[in-house]
């Protein structure tokens, strides 16, 4: 507060508000999964964390669980995890973690996993001999995460 002196009770008197001191009215906000680290003196807020997106994906490609993403099964083995544009900041999946739900072998393609138009590639494989792997449809699990 800034003004002049002390004001006594009943008095009159101006002060204001020093607002390079006081923090202003929070104006801005986080997409899902982050969280507010900081508040700025002028309202503007600083965001962490990452986004996490996760589901299980039964053996035709329909999805059992999770939300945030579709599922595309149109060859044997071979699914993609499809995110709507705008879920991951820069556009590109930084990591995917994938877990079959049975004794099948999983291979991702596209760079680890993610490719620059938001979707990952997922490769089911009843060999774990790179190169002697016949593709197979199973279940499976996955996490995809941006930090």
């Amino acid at each position: 507060m800034t003004g002049g002196g002390s004001i006594a009770l009943g008095g009159t008197g101006t002060l204001s508000v020093d607002q390079s001191v006081v923090q202003q009215r929070v104006s801005g906000s986080c997409s899902v999964g982050q969280s507010i680290a900081a508040i700025a003196t002028d309202g503007t807020v600083t965001c962490a964390g990452g986004r996490v997106i996760g589901g299980t994906v039964l053996a035709l490609g329909q999805v059992r669980s999770g939300s945030g993403f579709t599922v595309s099964h149109t060859i044997t083995g071979v699914y993609i995890i499809h995110f709507p544009p705008g879920t991951w900041s820069g556009g590109a999946i930084p990591a995917v973690t994938v877990t079959p739900a049975g004794s099948f072998n999983v291979f991702a393609n596209d760079g680890g996993g993610s490719s620059s138009d938001g979707s990952a590639t997922v490769d089911i494989h009843e060999s774990s001999t790179a190169g002697s792997e016949t593709p197979t449809d199973g279940p499976f699990t996955f996490i995809a995460t941006q930090t």
